[in-house]
């Protein structure tokens, strides 16, 4: 829609979002993002531990926060795989005061 309303096209429109206006080339999770994402900015005192499956089978633990109802922020992780080892190591980098907080 964008791409159609600057009158460009929708392959530029991509490429230059991904490139330039995202950031994406600075995220600090960019190097992890295939194996978890991590927002303890997020952080509430009740979570929810859900898992899904989003394609082909691949299954992800996604851990969000009860306090936010679906609103920016409720995201807190989302882990590859639903492996109790896999959450704990991920969840390990979150301060201790956080992790005690729950």
């Amino acid at each position: 829609m964008v791409a159609h309303y600057c009158g460009m096209e929708v392959d530029t429109v991509r490429r230059h979002y991904k490139k330039q206006w995202s950031n994406y080339q600075e995220w600090e999770q960019k190097r992890h993002v295939e194996a978890y994402l991590l927002f303890p900015e997020n952080r509430s005192s009740a979570v929810a531990i859900d898992e899904v499956s989003l394609t082909q089978g691949e299954l992800y633990t996604i851990i969000s926060s009860r306090t936010r109802s679906g609103r920016k922020g409720k995201l807190i992780a989302v882990v590859v795989g639903t492996k109790a080892e896999d959450l704990i190591t991920v969840l390990s980098r979150l301060p201790k005061a956080q992790r005690d907080g729950v």
